[in-house]
Formats: C-alpha cells, sequence, structure tokens
C-alpha cells in the first residue's frame, strides 16, 4: 500500500500566494476568472514565480516528516514543470517522486495501482474510491467522500491507512 498526493490545493498554496500578492480572491469555484483571468493567467502574470514561491500549505509538514520519498501525482503543463520541480527540490530536498498526469490519467492511474491511495482537492474525479479530498470551498458539494478538514483528519487518516496496511512510519 502507497500513499500519493496531490500538490496544488493539498501542499503547495498558488491560491494563497495570488491571494496575498494580488488580491485575487480565494477560489469557490473550479473553474474561476477574477479581472477576467483564471489561475494560469495570473501565475504567467508574475513570470510563474508562484510556482517556485507559493508556501506549502498545513498539510506539507505532515508529508515532510512521515514520509522518506513522498510520490506525487500532479496536474501541471508542460511549461509549469520545471518551477514545480524547483519547489519540490526545496522542499523535499531530501527526495521524491513525481508523476505528471491530467486527471483522467490520474484517475486511472489510481484504478491500476489498486494497492494506493491519493489525496487530493480536485473535485472532478468520476469515482471517489481511495480518494481524500482535501476541504475547500470549490469542492464542498461533492457528497460522499472522505474529507480531510484538518491537519488532525489528515494524520488520523494516514495512521490508519499506515496501520492496517502494517507499513513503517519514517
Amino acid at each position: 500500500m502507497k500513499i500519493v498526493f496531490d500538490l496544488d490545493g493539498v501542499l503547495r498554496d498558488l491560491n494563497g500566494y495570488l491571494n496575498t500578492k494580488f488580491g485575487v480572491p480565494i477560489p469557490e469555484e473550479w473553474f474561476w476568472k477574477y479581472q477576467n483571468k483564471d489561475i494560469y493567467d495570473w501565475v504567467a502574470q508574475d513570470n510563474y514565480s508562484p510556482l517556485v514561491y507559493a508556501p506549502p500549505t498545513q498539510y506539507y509538514w505532515i508529508v515532510k516528516h512521515c514520509f522518506e520519498t513522498p510520490e506525487f501525482w500532479t496536474n501541471q503543463s508542460p511549461h509549469w514543470q520545471a518551477k514545480t520541480k524547483l519547489w519540490l527540490d526545496l522542499h523535499f530536498p531530501n527526495g521524491y517522486e513525481v508523476r505528471y498526469f491530467d486527471n483522467g490519467e490520474k484517475r486511472k492511474a489510481l484504478d491500476e495501482e489498486t494497492d494506493a491511495w491519493l489525496i487530493e482537492d480536485n473535485p472532478t474525479f468520476t469515482s471517489w474510491d481511495r480518494i481524500l479530498l482535501i476541504d475547500h470551498p470549490y469542492n464542498r458539494h461533492i457528497k460522499d467522500v472522505i474529507r480531510i478538514k484538518g491537519l488532525e483528519d489528515l494524520d488520523q487518516w494516514i495512521m490508519r491507512l499506515l496501520e492496517e496496511n502494517m507499513m513503517p512510519i519514517n
């Protein structure tokens, strides 16, 4: 059994960065625009700096200290990947694995790796089997899902999954 993590909205806070720097409101919907720009436009406007300098979320520390080599499954456009790697190198200097997917590919990979659990925030999956959903305003309409509302929730679920599968904790 393994636990894998999405990146943006789970461990890297692009929305918080954009809110602090440009006043972009925290999104209430998955697909959003502010001043006629979506997240891709705002990130590009700042010369892709948010991809490197966005702060970690509250969940980052659990992953950093409980997983020797965390694995990330993230949806990043090809021109975002090099700067995303810089963020990962900075925040996980002891190593990590990263796989780039679109959401359909991510669900397919999860279905193929039947021993994996995904920590995710994206509300567009067709099945929520083996997904722990990080709570955000843009995904609260999803029902019948394991919802993570804070550090304690994530810690308890990770501990439960590790104990059920007798996986060692770093």
